[in-house]
C-alpha cells in the first residue's frame, strides 16, 4: 500500500507556500515537486521558520523570500546563548550580504 501524505498539521499555508517556493528556487526538478497543504484553513501571515543551518546561504535565501512579503523587523532568531560563536558569525555573514 501506498498512501500520499500531503497535509501538514504543523505549519500554516502562508509558510508551506513560502517554504515551496524556496524549494522551487532549488535545483529539486519536476519528478521531486511536493503538493502539500495546511490542515489549519485560516491565513496567518505571522510565520515561524526554524531553521539549524552553518550553510548560510540557506537562511539568507529563506530571508530573501520572506522579506517580499514582511518587513525584516518582524523577524527574530531565538538562541539559547548570545554568546556561542555561531551568533557571531550569523550576524558577521548576514552584515556581509546585507541583511540588517
Amino acid at each position: 500500500n501506498t498512501y500520499k501524505l500531503d497535509i501538514n498539521y504543523r505549519s500554516n499555508q502562508v509558510i508551506i507556500d513560502k517554504s515551496l517556493k524556496w524549494l522551487d528556487n532549488k535545483d529539486y526538478g519536476s519528478a521531486n515537486k511536493k503538493s502539500l497543504r495546511a490542515a489549519d484553513k485560516d491565513s496567518n501571515p505571522n510565520t515561524i521558520v526554524r531553521a539549524r543551518a552553518m550553510a548560510f546561504d540557506n537562511l539568507t535565501t529563506i530571508i530573501r523570500i520572506l522579506k517580499k512579503d514582511i518587513n525584516l523587523g518582524q523577524i527574530a532568531f531565538l538562541f539559547p546563548s548570545l554568546n556561542h560563536a555561531y551568533v557571531s558569525k550569523l550576524q558577521a555573514y548576514f552584515e556581509e550580504n546585507g541583511i540588517r
